[in-house]
């Protein structure tokens, strides 16, 4: 895995902001999403970031305590569902229960005021089925939690 330090993360968040455009940088984990905010103040304090929609993807283990930042930073979240609900079992083997159902907490960050979509990098998610992504944000029924559901079969007319 590439890692840059946090003061390139600053630097190259600030430079980005300065030349007038945004990040989008794929964060998995809290200590990658603090990590994306702390570039984002960075950037922030030298250029002001907060009209921009700068976003964070993935967002997975976004915690409480972050919700004030984001909001500063009038931040965008960009959730992808369907990653949490086809790797869940993964998820649980790696960071087990309760941690694991800190995962994307939609309804607390609704209560919040955090600003956020529910989307897909593309190809990365296995299968294209955006209204069970639209019924798992609302009903959070996921494939890792104890009483997995599994996804809604599509039936297909025979062919004559």
């Amino acid at each position: 895995m590439f890692k840059v330090s946090q003061q390139q993360f600053n630097e190259f968040s600030a430079a980005v902001a300065q030349a007038g455009w945004r990040l989008r940088p794929h964060v998995v984990g809290d200590a990658a999403i603090d990590e994306a905010l702390t570039a984002f103040e960075y950037a922030n304090s030298k250029t002001d970031i907060t009209q921009r929609r700068w976003m964070i993807d993935h967002d997975f283990l976004l915690l409480p305590d972050m919700y004030p930042r984001i909001k500063k930073l009038g931040l965008m979240l960009n959730s992808e569902y369907m990653h949490e609900a086809q790797l869940g079992k993964l998820v649980l083997v790696a960071w087990h229960r309760p941690l694991a159902e800190k995962m994307e907490n939609y309804k607390d960050w609704l209560a919040a005021g955090l600003k956020f979509a529910g989307g897909s990098d593309g190809p990365i998610s296995y299968h294209a089925w955006p209204l069970y992504e639209i019924y798992g944000e609302v009903t959070r029924p996921t494939w890792c939690r104890a009483s997995p559901r599994p996804p809604p079969r599509t039936r297909h007319r025979p062919r004559r």
